[in-house]
């Protein structure tokens, strides 16, 4: 225990092999990695717990760029590093399967619609203790529900306190959401659809929840608490 607190900085990975029993840096609390060269993860397919509870990182600079072709289970891989706030946007997970607690309590409001998820199994608490913005939660929901039919059913899978919407990114989060949990029986836990906001400054508005045409800095707000046309009268 003490002696993972004692780990402060990687500047240079050298010839480091990780092998493959997980929990590589499991607990080192005041790591930092500075490293820029490439870590030989030749054989790694476990990345269980990889760098769990490394409460200080904030980024392994150029791992989006690792080869994870061979990695099938990133299950608690940045669980609980709560300064973890790098974009994994471009992390390659197509061969991986298990993403539960992946980024459970971690601080990584980023855009993931692009992860290729047609193998993904288990996604219990992936983003638990997250909030994601509703534009880049909409995003997540469109782009993976897009893969369709390349999707696994039954999975579970925890959006944090994420909230959707039909509009938010200029994606409709809340259909995307119905394609996983009606058409691939998907548990879904987040933080529920968000209602729509009008503003005006006069006169009689009737909008489309979604749209929001000529409602702009006003001095009264109108909540949507459903989908579909209503007015809004300032």
């Amino acid at each position: 225990g003490s002696d993972k607190a004692k780990l402060t900085n990687i500047s240079n990975w050298g010839t480091l092999n990780l092998g493959n029993d997980g929990s590589y840096f499991y607990g080192c609390s005041n790591l930092t990695i500075s490293a820029t060269d490439t870590l030989d993860i030749s054989g790694t397919t476990n990345w269980t717990e990889a760098f769990r509870e490394a409460t200080s990182l904030t980024a392994v600079p150029g791992i989006t760029s690792w080869d994870f072709s061979s990695a099938t289970t990133m299950n608690s891989m940045f669980n609980l590093s709560s300064s973890f706030s790098q974009d994994l946007s471009a992390l390659g997970i197509s061969n991986v399967t298990n993403i539960s607690y992946m980024l459970q309590s971690t601080a990584v409001d980023h855009d993931y619609s692009s992860w290729d998820i047609g193998n993904i199994t288990d996604a219990t608490n992936f983003l638990n203790g997250v909030t994601l913005s509703t534009e880049n939660y909409n995003k997540l929901l469109n782009g993976w529900a897009a893969q369709a039919p390349s999707i696994q059913s039954n999975v579970v899978f925890h959006g944090g306190s994420a909230q959707y919407d039909i509009s938010s990114g200029g994606v409709d989060g809340t259909a995307a959401r119905a394609i996983l949990t009606d058409t691939y029986n998907w548990t879904i836990t987040d933080g529920g659809e968000a209602d729509l906001f009008l503003t005006c400054s006069g006169g009689v508005e009737s909008c489309t929840a979604g749209s929001l045409p000529n409602c702009t800095g006003g001095d009264k707000v109108h909540t949507f608490t459903t989908l579909g046309s209503d007015s809004l009268v300032c």
